[in-house]
């Protein structure tokens, strides 16, 4: 229909089936009318004055809902609206919060719940990670370094005690011979002698090649040829 006259509760409508033009309909309040847009003056003057439920309609498309059931669809749009803006206020946050695929810094722990962290680069300065052959072979260096060290100690366990180690030189050779016995003070004869070495060349600086007999205080030492006089040897022996 059509409304053509708006007057103290009673509408004059037109188009409508089964009326005439100008006749006159009573509205109930809450009742529904449907107004074309050419009316929209007069349907805001009957929803004022009959508090009914106006539908406006534009043209010949499908009606504009304009009830106060519009209103709570209405409210609800822009409550779910407001939501929506706080939801992506939350989203952006979270987004801000995230580690970029390339670059950034990290804070706090990282849960990788029984993945892994595959493509790693080698570890070249302190501070920075180490892929596991690195570690593997810091465990294999790490391992041999023991071994070494029990076979080290295994060593010096079994070697002579300081204690019993001494070292005695003698007095100067006089010179006149390839052999001479020397005066080794300290000495005794149930020392072992475990080497003997030319700690000074006499005076015609022959090396000493060895030496035999040993006694209380002395060692007889060999030479290839007369050292003059100066020779001293050292005399290592263990008592």
């Amino acid at each position: 229909m059509k409304i053509k006259n708006v007057s103290n509760g009673v509408v004059s409508i037109s188009d409508m089936p089964g009326a005439q033009g100008g006749q006159g309909l009573t509205l109930q309040p809450q009742a529904e009318v449907l107004v074309y847009d050419e009316d929209a003056e007069k349907s805001a003057q009957l929803a004022s004055l009959m508090n009914a439920s106006v539908i406006t309609k534009l043209s010949d498309e499908e009606p504009l809902d304009s009830s106060p059931a519009a209103d709570v669809d209405g409210a609800s749009a822009a409550a779910d609206a407001t939501q929506a803006l706080a939801d992506a206020a939350s989203a952006q946050a979270v987004a801000d919060a995230a580690l970029p695929k390339a670059g950034g810094v990290m804070s706090g722990d990282i849960d990788m719940d029984g993945g892994k962290v595959i493509g790693l680069a080698a570890g070249a300065a302190p501070g920075e990670a180490a892929r596991f052959e690195e570690l593997d072979a810091a465990q294999a260096d790490a391992t041999q370094a023991l071994s070494d060290a029990a076979a080290a100690q295994a060593t010096a366990n079994a070697a002579l005690p300081s204690a019993n180690l001494l070292f005695i030189d003698s007095a100067p050779s006089a010179g006149g011979g390839v052999t001479e016995a020397l005066v080794v003070t300290g000495l005794l004869a149930t020392d072992s002698i475990l080497a003997v070495s030319q700690l000074s060349p006499g005076a015609t600086s022959q090396p000493l090649l060895g030496w035999m007999g040993q006694a209380n205080d002395a060692i007889t030492a060999i030479w290839a040829l007369d050292p003059g006089p100066g020779a001293v040897v050292r005399v290592a022996i263990k008592r």
